[in-house]
C-alpha cells in the first residue's frame, strides 16, 4: 500500500522540527556543562548518551568556618590602657636570635657558673650580632639573660607574665628584676617620672626609651641598650629587639629617660 505522498511531507516535517528542538537543547547542554554547571535534568540522559565524558554534577561547598578573633585582643585592663600600639609594622628588619622563641624556666639557677655555664661567649656574640656591637661590649650579662628568657613572648594588652606581656609591664619588670628599682605600671606614668633624655645618642644601657605610636602622646616604651638599639615588647612580635634608626620608629621616638636605679642585679639576685 502507497503512503501518500501529503503523508510524506508531513512526517517530514515533523521529524526535521524534532530534531532541530533537540539539537537546540543540546547545545544548550553542552554550554552548561563547559562552564561547569549540570545540564537540565529532563536533558541529562539524552546528554550522557551522546556526551558521556562532559557532563558534570556539581556540588555546593559545605563546612566552612569562620575562626573568631584572638581572644587576648578582647581583654581590657585599665592599667594597660596606655601601651596601645595597633599600627606597628608586622615586619621588621632588626636581626632576630636564633632559639629564642620561648623563655626559659623560672627556676633559678643554683650558682653563677649554672646560669651562665657554657652560654657565656655565645650569649654575649649573639646580642652582640643583633646590635653590631663587638662581643666584649656585651657586659651585663645578668640584662641579657633575663632578655634571653623573655625574648618571643606574645604581646598581651594587660599582660604581666609569660603567657603575654605588654610594653610598660616587660619594662616594669625588668627594672624591677634587674636594677631592683620599682617604676610606675604605664608608658606614660614612666615616662613623666624620668628625667628626659632628647637624643638617643645621650642614653645609656638601661634607659627607657619613649614612643607616641598616634602622635599625641606617649604610648609605648622600651629599655635602651646600645648603638640605637633597645628591648620591648612588640604588639606584632612579642618581646623583641629593634632599632631605633628603623623609619617606624625613628619617626615615632619621644626620647629616652633615666630613672635613677637602687641597685644593679647581683648574683644573688638570679640564685636559689
Amino acid at each position: 500500500m502507497r503512503v501518500p505522498a501529503h503523508i510524506h511531507i508531513a512526517l517530514g516535517r515533523v521529524v526535521a522540527t524534532t530534531l532541530l528542538c533537540c539539537a537546540a537543547a543540546l547545545q544548550v547542554g553542552a554550554q552548561q556543562a563547559t562552564a561547569g554547571d549540570t545540564p537540565d535534568k529532563k536533558l541529562q540522559p539524552l546528554y550522557r548518551l551522546l556526551y558521556p565524558q562532559k557532563l558534570h554534577t556539581s556540588k555546593p561547598v559545605t563546612g566552612i568556618k569562620i575562626a573568631p578573633p584572638p581572644a587576648d585582643l578582647a581583654a581590657d585592663s585599665v592599667a594597660g590602657a596606655d601601651d596601645i600600639a595597633s599600627d606597628e609594622p608586622t615586619d621588621s628588619t632588626a636581626k632576630q636570635p636564633t632559639a629564642l622563641a620561648e623563655p626559659a624556666p623560672a627556676k633559678k639557677p643554683a650558682s653563677k657558673e649554672a646560669l651562665f655555664e657554657g652560654e657565656t661567649d655565645q650569649l654575649a656574640k649573639r646580642y652582640a650580632y643583633m646590635m653590631d656591637v663587638p662581643s666584649d661590649e656585651v657586659t651585663n650579662l645578668y640584662l641579657y639573660k633575663f632578655i634571653d628568657q623573655w625574648y618571643g613572648v606574645k604581646y598581651k594588652y594587660g599582660g604581666n607574665d609569660d603567657k603575654g606581656i605588654d610594653c610598660s609591664a616587660f619594662s616594669q619588670k625588668l627594672y624591677s628584676y634587674i636594677y631592683n628599682t620599682p617604676i610606675e605600671r604605664t608608658s606614660r606614668q614612666q615616662h613623666r617620672n624620668a628625667e628626659k633624655v632628647k637624643n638617643y645618642e645621650e642614653a645609656e644601657e638601661g634607659d627607657l626609651v619613649f614612643f607616641r605610636i598616634h602622635r599625641v602622646r606617649v604610648s609605648h616604651v622600651g629599655v635602651y641598650l646600645a648603638n640605637g638599639y633597645f628591648v620591648h615588647a612588640s604588639r606584632s612580635r612579642g618581646v623583641m629587639i629593634s632599632s631605633l634608626n628603623e623609619k617606624y620608629w625613628n619617626r615615632r621616638f619621644a626620647g629616652c629617660g633615666k630613672v635613677e636605679r637602687v641597685e644593679a642585679a647581683t648574683e644573688s639576685d638570679f640564685m636559689q
